[in-house]
């Protein structure tokens, strides 16, 4: 499959978490010129938190310490996208599963 791009960015990174029945992802985007870290609550509301980040390794490195501190809030996770793989879209029954 091919990764996304949209408005010139290309997910290279994208962990779904579930606490309980709560969904939210974790989604690093590539863009010509930045990477910028998104927390993307599943379901109502806008998205939670968005951080732009200039350099590769500072970008993967708030990626993991970011997914670390939501494992240390209790926060599994239930799927990951590998580097170059859209990987399929899961909604929370299918999650739950």
């Amino acid at each position: 499959m091919r990764t996304r791009r949209v408005n010139g960015a290309v997910t290279v990174l994208r962990w779904i978490f579930r606490r309980g029945n709560d969904l939210l992802t974790c989604r690093l985007d590539q863009y010509p010129d930045r990477y910028m870290l998104m927390l993307i609550p599943h379901g109502e509301g806008p998205v939670a938190a968005i951080e732009t980040v200039e350099t590769t390794v500072r970008a993967y490195q708030r990626h993991a310490s970011t997914a670390a501190q939501l494992r240390e809030l209790g926060w599994v996770v239930v799927h990951h996208m590998r580097p170059h793989h859209s990987g399929p879209r899961l909604t929370p029954d299918a999650v739950a599963a």
